[in-house]
């Protein structure tokens, strides 16, 4: 088990290295100071030394590339042609996008539940009206039924004085 787990560490640190190559390049003092002890530790390595060929190869590449010369007249040219402060910044707009985003995620759940709640009172206040009827109807009918079970004779409460 514990030759498992240097073997994935080693993996780890290996990938680490060709991370470095491919981000920073073959030389390794572009790479983060952290990691150039990978390039001597990984430079016998085959995979790795391909890696850092191919690097190489780039990175000579880029070194030999000059950048063109631009005249002060294009300069001037292409700062007149750009757009003045009135237009939103990428910062301004991102920040407008995300919270219309955030106000999309809660305001409708919060609207929907809303109109839930009003319809459900409305219909409550109906029916209580129609049970409001009702109930006096009901009432009516006890308070019959009690005056006529007082009356009788033979009900459980009579005295027999009668």
């Amino acid at each position: 088990m514990a030759r498992r787990i240097s073997e994935t560490a080693e993996q780890r640190l290996a990938a680490r290295a060709k991370a470095c190559v491919a981000a920073f390049g073959a030389d390794p003092a572009r790479w983060p100071a952290e990691d150039q002890s990978l390039y001597v530790r990984f430079e016998n390595d085959p995979a790795f030394a391909a890696a850092l060929r191919s690097a190489a190869r780039l990175d000579d590449a880029l070194d030999s590339y000059a950048a063109p010369e631009i005249s002060e007249a294009a300069k001037a040219r292409l700062l007149a042609r750009a757009p003045t402060g009135s237009t939103p910044s990428l910062r301004e707009r991102a920040s407008a996008e995300r919270l219309i985003k955030v106000l999309r995620r809660r305001l409708i759940p919060a609207s929907a539940l809303a109109a839930t709640c009003a319809i459900g009172f409305a219909v409550g206040a109906l029916d209580a009206q129609r049970a409001g009827a009702a109930d006096e109807e009901a009432l009516v009918y006890a308070e019959a039924a009690i005056d006529a079970a007082f009356q009788e004779e033979d009900a459980l409460w009579a005295t027999g004085d009668q």
